[in-house]
């Protein structure tokens, strides 16, 4: 950088030479000059191989995104050129005879600093907007974090934050609640389940500390996991936690966000279903050995009873054939209503074993005739009503 400065102030002193007709500048004596276009060049290849640099104090300097490097950048072209410029007005204007050497370095001094002073004050301007429009943007982001940190802290959820290179920085309120402390300053991703004493579910074993999602979202992955516990002091916590990276303008990782929540109602609620369902299942293996029961039952009951009725049925059919002078009219009636009471008994004993079965099939819709529902339950109450307890 210093060699590179050395021939391009040469280069510029042989330009200014030719520009204000001094010999001197561009040439020792008289047989060693350089040419205009040599000057030229070599000023253009300094100003290249500065360029092509970046590193180096001077080029640090003019690239830099600063105020600085925005200061230098505006001025360092006024610099150079208006005291060239005026310079080379003046030594014009002299030589034409319009003034002599006194008014002539007046003239100059005083555009020089006239015009320099312009140029520091516009680039002041500029550089106060830049700083002002800084600082308004400082504002919003220190605004925007503050209303964001308020949310996280608002949120019934922990929520964790590791730097890119897995530091821990952020837990909100939530987080330490369930991992019963806050940030450890330093404490690197590989060291969080010690540190906060995070152990596979139902074990005393260590989480892994590659199985952790954080882990996994420093690597640029999305990852969830519930069989995490943490071990503090009063109560051991089940999470769930969930995990994903958050990537820079370049698309590198500068963030590792894990969001976990406590699940010791819903573990308990699961098992409280587990225990109900272990406890319905008995009560259904108790329900089809009662239905079997009742099956047993039913057709017990529809065999023990079905001897006596067709006994019932067929001596009063006897009766009513051959002993039909001795019974007489109402004999025969009451006959009849014996007859048909043992009927309606079998239909019963049918349907009881039919409504056995109601456990062994799906339901059945179907239409129902109303009409003829009525009329059944109608004779029944009047049969029951003209043969009662009294008159038998």
């Amino acid at each position: 950088e210093g060699l590179t400065l050395t021939a391009a102030l040469i280069a510029l002193l042989a330009l200014v030479g030719y520009a204000y007709n001094a010999p001197g500048l561009y040439g020792i004596a008289e047989y060693t000059r350089m040419a205009l276009h040599t000057a030229a060049s070599f000023l253009l290849l300094s100003a290249g191989l500065l360029a092509s640099r970046r590193e180096g104090w001077l080029v640090e300097i003019l690239t830099s995104e600063g105020a600085g490097g925005v200061m230098v950048r505006r001025l360092l072209p006024a610099v150079i050129g208006i005291p060239l410029l005026i310079g080379w007005a003046r030594l014009q204007g002299q030589q034409a005879g319009l003034y002599g050497t006194e008014f002539g370095a007046t003239l100059t001094v005083l555009a020089s600093v006239v015009l320099l002073t312009v140029v520091v004050f516009w680039s002041a301007g500029v550089l106060n907007r830049t700083d002002t429009e800084r600082k308004q943007a400082e504002a919003a982001l220190s605004d925007a974090e503050r209303r964001l940190f308020q949310l996280l802290e608002a949120v019934p959820v922990g929520v964790f934050v590791v730097d890119g290179a897995g530091r821990a920085y952020y837990a909100n309120q939530m987080a330490q609640e369930i991992l019963g402390k806050g940030v450890v300053v330093g404490a690197p991703a590989g060291e969080l389940p010690e540190v906060y004493r995070a152990y596979v579910a139902g074990t005393n074993q260590v989480y892994p500390a590659d199985r952790q999602p954080i882990v996994h979202a420093l690597a640029g992955e999305r990852a969830r996991t519930t069989d995490i516990e943490i071990h503090r002091p009063d109560r051991t916590v089940p999470i769930e936690v969930w995990a994903a990276p958050v990537f820079d303008a370049e698309g590198r990782v500068a963030q590792a966000v894990a969001a976990f929540t406590d699940i010791t109602e819903r573990e308990r609620a699961r098992a409280e279903i587990e225990r109900l369902n272990v406890e319905l299942s008995g009560r259904v293996a108790e329900l089809e050995a009662a239905n079997q029961e009742l099956d047993t039952f039913s057709y017990s009951v529809s065999h023990d009873l079905r001897a006596p009725l067709r006994a019932i049925d067929g001596f009063s059919r006897i009766l009513v054939q051959d002993y039909a002078a001795a019974v007489g009219a109402e004999g025969e009636r009451l006959l009849g209503v014996i007859r048909t009471s043992a009927r309606r008994m079998g239909e019963l004993i049918d349907d009881l074993l039919t409504f056995s079965r109601f456990s062994r099939k799906s339901l059945e819709s179907g239409p129902v005739d109303m009409q003829t529902l009525v009329s059944a339950v109608v004779e029944d109450r009047r049969t029951g009503a003209v043969v009662g307890p009294a008159e038998i």
